[in-house]
């Protein structure tokens, strides 16, 4: 190999190890102590409004994020957030932002769960949301950590790190402006899914 293609080499391989390192260190902070296995939309949940279902699991092992303490097939403290945007009538200048989180006590791991979150109807028909969400991502937290997501935690729209973090970013401060209408299973009035039925703004009791 002449001079010149030593120096060439030698130059690639500055180059290389910086990228090298950032994958090694992401492959040792990826952790998948609980996973995203599905998340499935139903725009037939009733009187216009649309379950988002996610379905979670524990990961298997004594020493994964989160086991609990008195028993290692369980992690505790699980913290599940749906973040998801709409746009109003195919309106691309318009789009609403969501979110809208649980905490699971415990779950067994290797068992799968599923987390519904609901879309208030009558919004959804005020605003003339368009059935199909513009971008959509599930954070999972555990134990004060959230952890990095996976193709099945986020929406194709959102492909790229750069575009997630600007959705995330987006998403945290602009669904203020919407709290009340993404709500977790255990907060929907009863009887909301009937036809007709208005929609009640759910404040936290103090």
């Amino acid at each position: 190999m002449s001079l010149p293609d030593m120096k060439k080499l030698r130059l690639f391989l500055l180059f290389l190890v910086p990228f090298v390192s950032v994958l090694v260190v992401n492959a040792q902070e990826a952790d998948d102590s609980v996973t995203v296995e599905n998340i499935k939309f139903d725009n037939n949940a009733g009187n216009d409004w649309v379950a988002i279902n996610v379905e979670v699991k524990a990961k298997p092992g004594a020493n994964t994020t989160g086991t609990s303490r008195n028993n290692s097939q369980y992690t505790d403290n699980v913290k599940v957030r749906l973040l998801i945007a709409y746009m109003r009538g195919g309106n691309t200048e318009t789009i609403d932002y969501f979110t809208s989180e649980v905490e699971l006590i415990t779950m067994e791991k290797s068992k799968k769960y599923t987390i519904p979150f609901y879309m208030c109807g009558p919004v959804i028909k005020r605003e003339r949301y368009n059935k199909e969400p513009y971008a959509y991502c599930v954070q999972i937290e555990v134990g004060g950590r959230v952890l990095t997501p996976t193709q099945k935690n986020v929406s194709s729209s959102l492909s790229t790190p750069e575009r997630l973090q600007n959705f995330i970013s987006k998403t945290m401060s602009e669904s203020s402006k919407t709290d009340g209408t993404l709500i977790p299973v255990y907060d929907v009035p009863t009887g909301s899914f009937m036809k007709e039925a208005p929609a009640y703004r759910i404040r936290s009791k103090k």
